[in-house]
C-alpha cells in the first residue's frame, strides 16, 4: 500500500493550500467544478474577520488609511453615509461587527465595484435578513478593492456568522457579477466594433459611387 495519501479530487484549480500562518477564512472550500462559476475568467478574494475593538477608530482608519489624501467617502448600497450615523446603527446592532476585504482580480471602475459588493452582501443577506454594512474603496493599488463594515446583528436582531460555506456563497454571488460585468463590456465592443466597420462601409460605398 503507497504510503502516499491520494490527491484531492473536484478541486478547482485557483485554490489555494492554507498555509501555516494564513487566516482559514482567506482559503475557499473546494468544490466540485460544476457547481463554480466562471473561475478562469473571473476571480475575486474575500478575507473575512470578526472585530470587537472600537468601531469608530476603523472606520476612521480604512477612510484615512493613506497619509496626506482626502477623506474617502463611506458608502452604503443607496448612497453615502455620514460616518457617525453609521457607527450609532451598528452599535445600535450590538457593538460586534464584521470586517470585509472584497478584491476583484480584474480592474474594476469605482461604480462596477459597488455593485460587485452589493451581490456579495445581498449573498449574506439571504441567511440572515437587512443589514447593516457600509464600505470604503481603495484605489491605492493596481486592482480597486473595498473594505466593507458590517453589523454582527441584522434589522431583525438575528445574529450573523460567518463561515467558510457562507463566505464561499459569497465569492461565488461576487464572481458572477463580475463575470456579468466583463461580459457585458465583451459584448458593448463587439456592438461598437460592428458599427464602425458598417459606418466604414457605407462611407467607402459613398466614395466609390461619387468616382
Amino acid at each position: 500500500m503507497s504510503k502516499f495519501r491520494k490527491p484531492l479530487i473536484n478541486v478547482p484549480l485557483h485554490t489555494k493550500r492554507p498555509k501555516r500562518n494564513e487566516p482559514k477564512t482567506s482559503v475557499t472550500k473546494g468544490r466540485s467544478v460544476k457547481n463554480m462559476p466562471q473561475w478562469n475568467s473571473a476571480k475575486v478574494v474575500i478575507k473575512a474577520g470578526f472585530a470587537t475593538n472600537n468601531l469608530a477608530n476603523h472606520v476612521h482608519y480604512i477612510q484615512h488609511r493613506e497619509k496626506n489624501t482626502e477623506k474617502r467617502e463611506l458608502m452604503t448600497e443607496n448612497g453615502t453615509i455620514p460616518e457617525k450615523d453609521f457607527i450609532r446603527q451598528v452599535n445600535r446592532a450590538g457593538k460586534k461587527y464584521y470586517k470585509f476585504i472584497i478584491s476583484p482580480e480584474d480592474r474594476l471602475s469605482r461604480d462596477e465595484l459597488k455593485s460587485v459588493v452589493n451581490e456579495a452582501m445581498k449573498e449574506l443577506e439571504k441567511r440572515y435578513g437587512k443589514l447593516t454594512y457600509a464600505f470604503v474603496i481603495h484605489e491605492n493599488t493596481s486592482h480597486f478593492h473595498a473594505h466593507v463594515v458590517c453589523a454582527g446583528r441584522s434589522k431583525r436582531r438575528s445574529p450573523v456568522r460567518v463561515t467558510k460555506n457562507t463566505l464561499q456563497d459569497m465569492k461565488e454571488a461576487a464572481i458572477n457579477r463580475v463575470f456579468e460585468i466583463k461580459q457585458d463590456k465583451v459584448l458593448s465592443l463587439g456592438d461598437s466594433f460592428q458599427r464602425i466597420t458598417e459606418s466604414l462601409k457605407t462611407g467607402f460605398k459613398k466614395i466609390f459611387e461619387i468616382k
